[in-house]
Protein backbone atom coordinates (compact mmCIF):
# COMPACT_ATOMS: atom_id res chain seq x y z
CA UNK A 1 0.00 0.00 0.00
CA UNK A 2 1.38 3.35 -1.05
CA UNK A 3 3.03 5.35 2.01
CA UNK A 4 3.47 9.15 1.01
CA UNK A 5 4.94 8.26 -2.43
CA UNK A 6 3.70 7.44 -5.70
CA UNK A 7 6.08 4.29 -7.41
CA UNK A 8 5.80 4.21 -11.13
CA UNK A 9 6.54 2.12 -13.88
CA UNK A 10 7.23 3.36 -17.24
CA UNK A 11 6.94 0.15 -20.14
CA UNK A 12 9.34 0.69 -23.17
CA UNK A 13 10.11 -1.30 -26.31
CA UNK A 14 13.43 -1.34 -27.33
CA UNK A 15 14.25 -0.41 -30.61
CA UNK A 16 17.79 -1.49 -31.29
CA UNK A 17 20.83 -2.70 -29.92
CA UNK A 18 24.23 -1.79 -30.76
CA UNK A 19 27.54 -3.51 -29.94
CA UNK A 20 29.97 -0.89 -28.37
CA UNK A 21 33.06 -2.96 -26.81
CA UNK A 22 32.85 -6.82 -27.71
CA UNK A 23 35.75 -7.60 -25.51
CA UNK A 24 34.28 -5.86 -22.51
CA UNK A 25 30.57 -6.91 -23.35
CA UNK A 26 29.13 -3.41 -23.65
CA UNK A 27 26.30 -2.62 -25.68
CA UNK A 28 23.95 0.65 -26.20
CA UNK A 29 20.16 -0.06 -26.29
CA UNK A 30 17.79 2.16 -27.38
CA UNK A 31 14.27 2.13 -26.19
CA UNK A 32 11.09 4.29 -26.19
CA UNK A 33 7.65 4.07 -24.41
CA UNK A 34 5.66 1.06 -25.36
CA UNK A 35 2.91 2.56 -27.86
CA UNK A 36 0.61 0.17 -26.72
CA UNK A 37 0.66 1.67 -23.51
CA UNK A 38 1.31 5.56 -24.23
CA UNK A 39 0.15 7.80 -26.71
CA UNK A 40 2.59 10.40 -28.19
CA UNK A 41 0.59 13.64 -28.15
CA UNK A 42 0.75 17.23 -26.89
CA UNK A 43 -0.53 19.39 -23.52
CA UNK A 44 -0.54 22.65 -22.52
CA UNK A 45 2.35 23.57 -25.57
CA UNK A 46 4.34 20.35 -24.77
CA UNK A 47 5.02 17.01 -26.49
CA UNK A 48 5.14 13.81 -24.24
CA UNK A 49 3.25 10.65 -23.66
CA UNK A 50 0.05 9.87 -22.28
CA UNK A 51 -0.47 6.45 -20.12
CA UNK A 52 -3.15 5.23 -20.73
CA UNK A 53 -3.41 3.40 -18.14
CA UNK A 54 -2.72 5.50 -15.18
CA UNK A 55 -4.20 8.42 -16.82
CA UNK A 56 -0.63 10.80 -16.48
CA UNK A 57 0.73 12.59 -18.57
CA UNK A 58 4.75 12.56 -19.01
CA UNK A 59 6.24 15.65 -21.02
CA UNK A 60 9.31 14.96 -23.09
CA UNK A 61 11.29 17.13 -20.78
CA UNK A 62 10.43 15.28 -17.57
CA UNK A 63 12.06 11.81 -18.85
CA UNK A 64 14.76 13.82 -20.31
CA UNK A 65 15.27 15.31 -16.71
CA UNK A 66 15.07 11.66 -15.35
CA UNK A 67 17.52 9.87 -17.68
CA UNK A 68 20.76 11.59 -15.87
CA UNK A 69 19.39 9.21 -12.47
CA UNK A 70 19.46 6.33 -13.94
CA UNK A 71 23.25 7.22 -14.95
CA UNK A 72 25.83 4.17 -13.06
CA UNK A 73 22.87 2.42 -11.34
CA UNK A 74 22.53 -1.08 -11.38
CA UNK A 75 19.94 -3.53 -13.74
CA UNK A 76 18.80 -6.52 -12.05
CA UNK A 77 17.39 -9.16 -13.65
CA UNK A 78 15.30 -12.04 -12.10
CA UNK A 79 14.87 -15.02 -14.26
CA UNK A 80 12.31 -17.60 -12.73
CA UNK A 81 13.22 -21.11 -12.34
CA UNK A 82 10.51 -22.68 -14.91
CA UNK A 83 10.24 -22.01 -18.56
CA UNK A 84 6.31 -22.71 -18.45
CA UNK A 85 4.30 -22.95 -15.06
CA UNK A 86 1.69 -25.39 -17.12
CA UNK A 87 4.36 -27.78 -17.83
CA UNK A 88 6.07 -27.45 -14.08
CA UNK A 89 2.37 -27.99 -12.49
CA UNK A 90 1.70 -31.12 -14.74
CA UNK A 91 5.40 -32.25 -13.52
CA UNK A 92 3.89 -32.04 -10.36
CA UNK A 93 1.42 -34.86 -10.72
CA UNK A 94 3.45 -37.59 -10.40
CA UNK A 95 4.74 -36.98 -7.12
CA UNK A 96 0.92 -35.79 -5.86
CA UNK A 97 -0.80 -39.14 -6.92
CA UNK A 98 1.77 -41.43 -5.23
CA UNK A 99 1.68 -38.54 -2.00
CA UNK A 100 -2.10 -38.97 -1.61
CA UNK A 101 -1.77 -42.85 -2.13
CA UNK A 102 0.92 -43.07 0.93
CA UNK A 103 3.29 -44.42 -1.58
CA UNK A 104 6.03 -41.03 -1.35
CA UNK A 105 7.29 -38.81 0.96
CA UNK A 106 9.01 -36.20 -0.98
CA UNK A 107 11.94 -34.89 1.39
CA UNK A 108 14.94 -32.85 0.86
CA UNK A 109 17.45 -30.77 2.90
CA UNK A 110 16.41 -26.87 3.54
CA UNK A 111 18.79 -25.31 0.61
CA UNK A 112 17.07 -22.07 0.89
CA UNK A 113 18.64 -19.84 3.57
CA UNK A 114 16.59 -17.21 5.81
CA UNK A 115 16.66 -13.84 3.21
CA UNK A 116 15.60 -11.30 6.14
CA UNK A 117 18.71 -12.89 8.44
CA UNK A 118 20.91 -9.77 9.04
CA UNK A 119 18.66 -7.14 7.96
CA UNK A 120 16.49 -6.41 11.56
CA UNK A 121 15.30 -3.10 11.33
CA UNK A 122 16.15 -2.83 7.99
CA UNK A 123 13.27 -0.82 5.62
CA UNK A 124 12.44 -2.89 2.30
CA UNK A 125 10.16 -2.78 -0.62
CA UNK A 126 8.26 -5.89 -0.71
CA UNK A 127 5.86 -7.57 -2.75
CA UNK A 128 3.65 -9.70 -0.16
CA UNK A 129 1.20 -13.01 -1.40
CA UNK A 130 -1.08 -14.13 1.06
CA UNK A 131 -3.05 -17.53 0.51
CA UNK A 132 -5.60 -19.74 1.90
CA UNK A 133 -7.63 -22.35 1.75
CA UNK A 134 -11.70 -21.48 1.41
CA UNK A 135 -13.67 -24.52 3.03
CA UNK A 136 -10.96 -25.43 4.94
CA UNK A 137 -13.24 -26.01 8.34
CA UNK A 138 -15.78 -28.38 6.27
CA UNK A 139 -13.27 -30.26 4.99
CA UNK A 140 -11.84 -30.31 8.25
CA UNK A 141 -15.53 -32.34 9.77
CA UNK A 142 -15.50 -34.47 6.13
CA UNK A 143 -12.19 -36.03 6.29
CA UNK A 144 -10.47 -37.89 9.10
CA UNK A 145 -7.68 -35.84 11.32
CA UNK A 146 -4.90 -37.61 9.12
CA UNK A 147 -6.56 -37.51 6.03
CA UNK A 148 -7.10 -34.01 6.52
CA UNK A 149 -3.65 -33.22 7.31
CA UNK A 150 -2.03 -35.02 4.47
CA UNK A 151 -4.35 -32.65 1.99
CA UNK A 152 -3.36 -29.60 3.51
CA UNK A 153 0.47 -30.46 4.01
CA UNK A 154 0.00 -31.52 0.10
CA UNK A 155 -1.34 -27.94 -0.56
CA UNK A 156 1.09 -26.27 1.53
CA UNK A 157 3.76 -28.03 -0.07
CA UNK A 158 2.93 -27.22 -3.66
CA UNK A 159 2.37 -23.66 -2.50
CA UNK A 160 5.84 -23.16 -1.32
CA UNK A 161 7.82 -24.44 -3.67
CA UNK A 162 6.34 -22.55 -6.42
CA UNK A 163 7.22 -19.70 -4.56
CA UNK A 164 10.34 -20.33 -4.81
CA UNK A 165 10.34 -20.89 -8.82
CA UNK A 166 9.53 -17.45 -8.95
CA UNK A 167 12.06 -16.26 -6.41
CA UNK A 168 10.08 -15.95 -3.76
CA UNK A 169 10.24 -17.19 -0.41
CA UNK A 170 7.62 -18.38 2.67
CA UNK A 171 7.49 -15.75 4.85
CA UNK A 172 4.75 -18.22 7.23
CA UNK A 173 2.69 -20.86 7.13
CA UNK A 174 -1.03 -19.78 8.38
CA UNK A 175 -2.69 -23.28 9.36
CA UNK A 176 -4.41 -23.57 6.10
CA UNK A 177 -2.14 -21.03 4.09
CA UNK A 178 0.98 -19.32 3.68
CA UNK A 179 2.45 -15.30 3.23
CA UNK A 180 5.24 -15.09 1.00
CA UNK A 181 7.11 -12.06 -0.15
CA UNK A 182 9.59 -11.14 -2.93
CA UNK A 183 12.07 -8.83 -2.36
CA UNK A 184 13.99 -6.07 -3.45
CA UNK A 185 16.37 -5.23 -4.88
CA UNK A 186 14.36 -6.01 -8.14
CA UNK A 187 11.27 -4.41 -7.18
CA UNK A 188 9.55 -3.85 -10.48
CA UNK A 189 10.99 -7.58 -11.92
CA UNK A 190 9.72 -9.11 -8.53
CA UNK A 191 5.92 -7.46 -9.00
CA UNK A 192 5.75 -9.71 -12.13
CA UNK A 193 7.23 -12.61 -10.49
CA UNK A 194 4.53 -12.54 -8.09
CA UNK A 195 1.91 -11.95 -10.14
CA UNK A 196 3.12 -15.22 -12.15
CA UNK A 197 3.69 -16.88 -9.37
CA UNK A 198 0.00 -16.55 -8.26
CA UNK A 199 -1.48 -17.82 -11.55
CA UNK A 200 1.37 -20.80 -11.00
CA UNK A 201 -0.96 -21.47 -8.06
CA UNK A 202 -3.63 -21.47 -9.77
CA UNK A 203 -2.91 -24.07 -12.69
CA UNK A 204 -1.87 -25.99 -9.82
CA UNK A 205 -5.11 -26.26 -8.13
CA UNK A 206 -7.51 -26.64 -11.64
CA UNK A 207 -4.36 -29.12 -13.05
CA UNK A 208 -2.74 -31.20 -10.85
CA UNK A 209 -4.38 -31.11 -7.24
CA UNK A 210 -8.16 -31.00 -7.73
CA UNK A 211 -8.15 -33.33 -10.69
CA UNK A 212 -5.94 -36.02 -8.32
CA UNK A 213 -8.66 -34.99 -5.11
CA UNK A 214 -11.57 -36.04 -7.56
CA UNK A 215 -9.93 -39.10 -8.54
CA UNK A 216 -9.49 -40.89 -5.16
CA UNK A 217 -13.06 -39.48 -4.23
CA UNK A 218 -11.82 -36.31 -2.30
CA UNK A 219 -13.04 -33.01 -1.59
CA UNK A 220 -11.77 -30.24 -4.37
CA UNK A 221 -9.98 -27.48 -3.12
CA UNK A 222 -10.46 -23.84 -3.80
CA UNK A 223 -8.27 -21.45 -3.38
CA UNK A 224 -8.16 -16.86 -1.96
CA UNK A 225 -5.14 -15.16 -3.22
CA UNK A 226 -4.37 -11.18 -2.24
CA UNK A 227 -1.57 -9.23 -3.40
CA UNK A 228 -0.31 -5.83 -2.47
CA UNK A 229 3.48 -4.61 -2.00
CA UNK A 230 5.20 -1.87 -0.31
CA UNK A 231 7.34 -1.25 2.03
CA UNK A 232 8.04 -3.11 5.58
CA UNK A 233 10.17 -3.56 7.93
CA UNK A 234 12.13 -6.71 9.66
CA UNK A 235 11.94 -7.30 13.10
CA UNK A 236 12.35 -10.20 15.23
CA UNK A 237 9.66 -10.57 18.22
CA UNK A 238 10.19 -12.69 21.20
CA UNK A 239 12.31 -13.43 24.39
CA UNK A 240 15.87 -15.19 22.99
CA UNK A 241 15.68 -17.54 26.17
CA UNK A 242 12.40 -18.76 25.09
CA UNK A 243 11.11 -18.35 21.13
CA UNK A 244 11.69 -15.40 18.57
CA UNK A 245 10.06 -15.53 15.25
CA UNK A 246 11.73 -12.84 12.83
CA UNK A 247 8.80 -11.24 10.79
CA UNK A 248 7.70 -8.34 8.31
CA UNK A 249 5.45 -5.26 9.52
CA UNK A 250 3.96 -2.94 7.58
CA UNK A 251 0.88 -1.40 5.71
CA UNK A 252 1.03 -3.80 2.43
CA UNK A 253 1.46 -7.55 5.18
CA UNK A 254 -2.21 -6.58 6.76
CA UNK A 255 -3.29 -5.19 3.66
CA UNK A 256 -2.15 -8.22 1.18
CA UNK A 257 -4.39 -10.34 4.11
CA UNK A 258 -7.62 -8.00 3.65
CA UNK A 259 -7.16 -8.43 0.35
CA UNK A 260 -7.20 -11.57 0.45
CA UNK A 261 -10.15 -12.10 2.67
CA UNK A 262 -12.37 -9.82 0.07
CA UNK A 263 -11.79 -12.84 -2.70
CA UNK A 264 -14.58 -15.12 -3.97
CA UNK A 265 -13.36 -18.64 -4.31
CA UNK A 266 -10.56 -19.12 -7.01
CA UNK A 267 -10.05 -15.42 -7.58
CA UNK A 268 -6.56 -13.62 -7.26
CA UNK A 269 -7.21 -10.02 -6.34
CA UNK A 270 -4.31 -7.43 -6.35
CA UNK A 271 -3.97 -4.22 -4.48
CA UNK A 272 -3.22 -0.63 -6.40
CA UNK A 273 0.32 -0.58 -5.59
CA UNK A 274 1.64 -3.72 -7.14
CA UNK A 275 -1.14 -3.25 -10.17
CA UNK A 276 0.88 0.46 -11.02
CA UNK A 277 3.78 -1.25 -11.06
CA UNK A 278 3.20 -4.42 -13.54
CA UNK A 279 4.18 -4.79 -16.85
CA UNK A 280 1.37 -3.92 -19.30
CA UNK A 281 0.80 -7.92 -19.83
CA UNK A 282 -0.85 -8.22 -16.63
CA UNK A 283 -2.29 -4.30 -16.59
CA UNK A 284 -4.31 -6.13 -19.57
CA UNK A 285 -5.28 -8.67 -17.35
CA UNK A 286 -6.56 -6.76 -14.34
CA UNK A 287 -10.36 -5.43 -13.53
CA UNK A 288 -10.97 -2.99 -10.84
CA UNK A 289 -13.53 -4.45 -8.23
CA UNK A 290 -16.16 -2.81 -6.36
CA UNK A 291 -15.32 -2.51 -2.63
CA UNK A 292 -17.61 -3.49 -0.09
CA UNK A 293 -19.41 -0.25 1.75
CA UNK A 294 -16.94 -1.20 4.91
CA UNK A 295 -13.88 -1.14 3.12
CA UNK A 296 -11.70 1.27 5.38
CA UNK A 297 -8.35 1.23 3.80
CA UNK A 298 -7.61 4.69 1.99
CA UNK A 299 -4.81 5.74 -0.50
CA UNK A 300 -2.11 7.88 1.41
CA UNK A 301 -1.36 9.57 -1.73
CA UNK A 302 -4.79 10.66 -3.07
CA UNK A 303 -6.73 9.93 -0.24
CA UNK A 304 -9.45 7.71 -1.67
CA UNK A 305 -9.98 3.96 -1.05
CA UNK A 306 -7.37 1.88 -1.63
CA UNK A 307 -8.00 0.41 -5.02
CA UNK A 308 -8.33 -3.51 -5.63
CA UNK A 309 -8.15 -5.48 -8.66
CA UNK A 310 -8.92 -9.03 -10.02
CA UNK A 311 -6.60 -10.58 -11.94
CA UNK A 312 -8.65 -12.48 -14.71
CA UNK A 313 -7.12 -15.79 -16.20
Amino acid sequence: MPSDKIDLRMDLVTEKVELIDEEKNIYRIYQKPDPRRYEKKELNGEMGYYDKFDKIFFSEKVLEDAMPTLIDKDIYYSPVKIENSHDYVISRRDFIEQFLDGKFNEKTDSIQTDFLEGLENTELRCVILSIDLTGSTRMSQDLTPELNLQVIGLFLNEMALIVDKFNGHVLKYTGDGLMAYFPEPNFIGMVDNALDCACAMRIMFFHALNPALKSRGLPKLSFRIGIDSGKVRVNTFGPHEIKTQRDLIGDSVSIAVKIQDLANENQILVGSSTVVNSHLYWRNKTKKIKLPADWAYFDKVTGNKYKVYQLKE
